[in-house]
């Protein structure tokens, strides 16, 4: 999950990066098929971030078609739910990573449409929905992560 809020004062011009080096890592390191990967953000077009991520060795040119091949959702609260439903629906998953990218306040993660949502919202539809022998890592690269409340 990934969003830069552009057009907002929240604007996160160069977070495009994080979500894909993110994604490459996925890729690559944890060996995990492409098709097994939702990303969910607001980001719609290419920008001067990924140019100067190019530039600055941060990530490859594979950076600049990443952006036009994901799957993008505008219903943000709504698809993070039809995910973890889809999620639950299948009884092979045995780990789950879910990677959060943007801003976060006092316990809830920032959605692009001027809502939030509480984390500990978000991390009890995940406990309710998975079955309990699911492994689930978080990572959340925002502001007050710690309002998940994690075991």
């Amino acid at each position: 999950i990934c969003f830069n809020y552009q057009n907002t004062k929240l604007y996160l011009p160069g977070i495009i990066v994080d979500l894909y080096l993110m994604y490459e890592y996925c890729i690559n390191v944890l060996k995990i098929d492409n098709e097994q990967i939702i990303i969910i953000t607001d980001i719609t077009k290419q920008s001067d971030p990924l140019l100067h991520a190019v530039i600055a060795g941060i990530a490859d040119t594979n950076i600049l078609t990443f952006i036009n091949n994901y799957n993008q959702y505008n219903q943000y609260f709504m698809q993070i739910q039809d995910t973890i439903n889809l999620f639950s629906k299948n009884s092979n998953i045995e780990n789950i990573l879910v990677y959060y990218t943007g801003h976060g306040e006092e316990g809830h993660i920032n959605i692009p449409n001027g809502h939030s949502l509480s984390l500990i919202t978000f991390r009890n539809i995940l406990f309710e929905t998975l079955p309990s022998c699911v492994n689930i890592l978080w990572l959340l690269d925002c502001c007050h992560s710690s309002g998940a409340e994690l075991p």
